[in-house]
């Protein structure tokens, strides 16, 4: 499938959400709509259903309860990136570990996943302003 080139294509989306489980749905819903608008191909189109359903399903589990999510997405002609802001996540510095140690590389949770199915995936945590998974999925 070839980009869309269609005028105010690449303008950044945005959503906001309640941090509670029965949105992910919409989450997932929103990340399908605009990866299909950015030209992906089917396969593509439900890697960012799953890496968005997982980054914010990753938030509700490990943050704080209650709040908003902010999810961002932007577009190019080469990717999609998502990034997922949780402002109210607890204030770590570095990304958690798993049983034997290891951090978000090794370790088998959403991250684990979701860095299977992206071409590039950070986890931005700063004190003051919570957590950012930022996720970039080629278009092709």
């Amino acid at each position: 499938m070839r980009a869309n080139t269609e005028q105010g294509l690449w303008d950044p989306v945005g959503l906001e959400l309640p941090k509670h489980p029965a949105w992910v749905g919409v989450a997932r819903l929103a990340a399908a709509g605009i990866a299909y608008r950015a030209g992906m191909a089917y396969d593509a189109i439900e890697d960012m259903k799953i890496i968005v359903a997982e980054a914010v399903s990753y938030c509700i589990q490990h943050g704080q309860p209650g709040g908003r999510l902010r999810i961002s997405f932007t577009a190019d002609t080469a990717s999609l990136t998502v990034e997922v802001h949780d402002p109210n996540f607890p204030t770590i510095t570095s990304p958690p570990k798993d049983r034997e140690g290891s951090t978000y590389r090794t370790f088998v949770d959403g991250l684990f996943l979701i860095r299977g199915l992206a071409d590039e995936v950070e986890y931005i945590a700063k004190p003051s302003e919570g957590l950012i998974l930022r996720i970039r999925r080629g278009i092709a």
